[in-house]
């Protein structure tokens, strides 16, 4: 997320989904003896997306470096496999 501050980015988590937003604010006025400089720079980004059943949402790792947000989920290991066949009576 180039141009926006660690501060700026909000990461959510509502059950197997995980929504990627921030907001950038207005950049303060500068003064100088003849003019003033405002940049008018506001906006909004949010991203949503579904995590596969096999993600452990309670172990997340989150790392902000440069403008990228890293997030590295572990995978839940199954004991067992989760298809069987049923005898019927």
């Amino acid at each position: 997320m180039p141009g926006y501050t660690k501060e700026d980015i909000v990461l959510k988590l509502d059950g197997h989904m995980i929504t990627i937003g921030a907001m950038k604010k207005e950049l303060p006025v500068e003064e100088h003896s003849t003019y003033y400089r405002r940049e008018r720079t506001r906006g909004h980004i949010t991203r949503s997306m579904k995590l596969p059943h096999d993600c452990d949402v309670n172990n997340v790792d989150v790392v902000y470096c440069h403008g990228v947000v890293k997030v590295t989920f572990q995978k839940v290991k199954s004991a067992s496999s989760t298809h069987r066949t049923l005898l019927i009576k």
